[in-house]
């Protein structure tokens, strides 16, 4: 929670006190302006400013071996989507004031050698239920962010799978509009369906991987090794 969630909180505190109130002893230019009038139209408004998050595919779907990890990226999910609506309250109140849009990205499977080291120590229960998955290099997830962020999305999903899911879960997240909002819709009575078979299947997995290896997460040939490794 420290590295994934805290740390993203605290910054975040600090960046939006300092964008959404003067600084101590400093008058600020709203200050000086007179209040807006109901009757007249606000002043233009200065370019709007950007905070972005990085959650994970996880915050959608997680499985077996993710417990430490899904538990703060969804807290993630829960902050970009708070501040993304509190925002709205700050853009209707301060209209002189440059608007801020919070943005969360959702990658999954990145191939570093960060993500080959966490395959290192990575059970191998996990390793089954993820088989299949490519992944994508850090230059394509990359790529597809910063395309999705240059469009207005506040919720940017860098893969079609983590886009389905998402579509799947049909919370209040922001959408652009009733076209994606009933696109959304769309997919999510399909990909919901799916997802009943994705889940049952997963589950089923696990608890024949429990009858045949116990309860460790690991095979008995891994556990052979780790016992070989400390001898």
């Amino acid at each position: 929670m420290d590295s994934n969630y805290f740390s993203c909180l605290y910054v975040a505190y600090a960046v939006l006190n300092r964008w959404l109130r003067p600084s101590a002893g400093t008058k600020a230019d709203e200050a000086a302006a007179p209040p807006v009038s109901t009757t007249t139209k606000p002043p233009k408004a200065s370019l709007p400013r950007h905070l972005i998050f990085t959650s994970s595919f996880v915050s959608f779907l997680t499985f077996a071996g993710y417990a430490p990890y899904f538990p703060s990226k969804l807290s993630l999910r829960s902050l970009a989507e708070s501040l993304a609506q509190e925002m709205h309250l700050y853009a209707g109140a301060h209209p002189s004031l440059p608007r801020v849009r919070i943005h969360i990205v959702y990658p999954a499977t990145i191939k570093t050698s960060g993500y080959e080291a966490e395959n290192l120590i990575k059970t191998d229960i996990t390793k089954m239920l993820e088989d299949g998955d490519e992944g994508e290099s850090a230059a394509e997830c990359a790529s597809t962010a910063i395309k999705g962020l240059e469009s207005g999305a506040g919720v940017v999903t860098t893969r079609w799978m983590t886009w389905a899911v998402w579509c799947a879960g049909l919370g209040a997240s922001e959408r652009r509009g009733w076209t994606e909002g009933m696109l959304v819709w769309a997919v999510s009575w399909v990909i919901g369906l799916v997802l009943l078979g994705v889940r049952w299947d997963m589950d089923r997995k696990v608890t024949a991987w429990g009858r045949r290896w116990g309860d460790s997460g690991m095979s008995r040939a891994s556990n052979d090794q780790s016992v070989a490794n400390r001898s």
